[in-house]
């Protein structure tokens, strides 16, 4: 086929999503070719990308508002290589933020626009579903609730099944502890303070406050704490003031690992909740933004919660504190007896157990339905030039 696909990532997840679809379509056809905007992981299938995709990895509405300028200015870039290159299909992998305002841009020129993670309209804004679906031609969602959402306005949608799905190796509580160097007897918490600078800058000292009081508690206790590349050095300079640091390990395999061998997880709100989940990891939420951004957010926010698995259950699977609710005295006290108590944490498993079960794709890999869905814009377009 010969299919030229030009492919935006914004973020970490992002670039994992299009790094498994870019592999995918080339196993399907080996002369695809692929340009745009990715991370390491879409890079290293081939993708050179237009810039680097850290400068999109924007979040709250104060942070968004101070990059405004430089937002513009690359999503300009962007319309721009799409108008020049001609691809015969434009990929947009989540962060709606600045994949959507491309789509807008570039709908004129006829090239298909497939969008891969449906935009949360359920959560916040129902009808944007109306909205979008008169510029996108097709979208790819993770979850099975999701496609009617969109349907009724006359969208073409397909659910492919959560990425958590398809290649994530499980490893033995044992034999992840001896590769971690952490012993059977020590208690093992996860600590994922976000991935965003920002996020980290304001989660990260809240963690600390927390694991502070149980090391004085519990003598075993270790913590480990992964990390992506792009924020390494802003972790490791707020951990060095750590009485006791925890252990930093990179992402990938190693952040399987700890999953595996952990106890408990501290997390902010975001996808990695979801790969706790899927790791069997009892799992307490918070998370912390800017004023601005939380009294307009709790404004727009129509659900009861905000960690997926709570959403999917409709019940607070992993507790949540988020914002004001995020104090040093509830966190502690939700997060002991997951440490502690056997019973708690087996509880929160067995409940994590069958919902996860609802983020399979019926019979294919998420990555494969995926592929296959894009090369037939692919397809379609050679049939054009015929």
């Amino acid at each position: 086929m010969a299919g030229h696909i030009f492919i935006i990532a914004g973020e970490a997840s992002g670039d994992l999503l299009g790094s498994r679809l870019m592999k995918a379509i080339k196993a399907i056809d080996p002369t695809a070719r692929f340009s745009g905007v990715g991370g390491n992981l879409m890079e290293e299938q081939g993708l050179k990308s237009l810039f680097p995709m850290e400068e999109l990895a924007l979040h709250g509405i104060v942070e968004v508002i101070r990059h405004i300028p430089g937002i513009l200015k690359r999503i300009d870039q962007v319309v721009g290589a799409v108008s020049s290159d001609k691809p015969d299909v434009l990929v947009t992998v989540d962060a709606p933020g600045f994949s959507l305002r491309v789509a807008r841009k570039v709908k004129h020129l006829d090239v298909p626009l497939v969008h891969y993670v449906a935009p949360t309209v359920w959560a916040w804004k129902p009808r944007r579903a109306k909205k979008i679906s008169r510029y996108l031609d097709h979208l790819l969602t993770l979850f099975d609730f999701e496609p009617p959402y969109f349907t009724k306005h006359g969208l073409r949608t397909t659910f492919v099944g959560h990425p958590l799905t398809e290649s994530r190796v499980v490893f033995s509580r044992v034999e992840s502890r001896v590769k971690l160097g952490i012993k059977d007897d020590d208690l093992v918490l996860v600590l994922l303070p976000g991935s965003r600078k920002s996020e980290i800058r304001r989660m990260l000292p809240f963690f600390q406050e927390v694991v502070q009081h149980f090391q004085e508690r519990i003598p075993n206790l270790k913590t480990v704490l992964p990390v992506v590349d792009y924020v390494k050095d802003e972790v490791q300079e707020l951990v060095s003031t750590w009485e006791t640091k925890p252990m930093l390990i990179e992402q990938g395999e190693s952040k399987d690992q700890a999953f595996a061998a952990a106890d408990a997880a501290l997390a902010c709100s975001g996808t990695v909740s979801m790969e706790l989940a899927w790791a069997k990891v009892p799992t307490i939420i918070t998370y912390k933004m800017a004023m601005v951004s939380s009294l307009i957010g709790y404004t727009l926010l129509k659900v009861k919660y905000a960690g997926m698995i709570n959403i999917i259950a409709d019940r607070m699977v992993q507790p949540e504190f988020l914002q004001w609710r995020c104090t040093l005295e509830d966190v502690i006290a939700s997060l002991e007896p997951l440490l502690l108590d056997k019973d708690a944490r087996n509880a929160q498993i067995e409940a994590l157990s069958a919902i996860t079960d609802r983020l399979r794709h019926p019979d294919r890999l998420p990555s494969e339905v995926a592929a296959e869905a894009v090369l037939e814009y692919v397809q379609n377009a050679g049939i054009r030039l015929r």
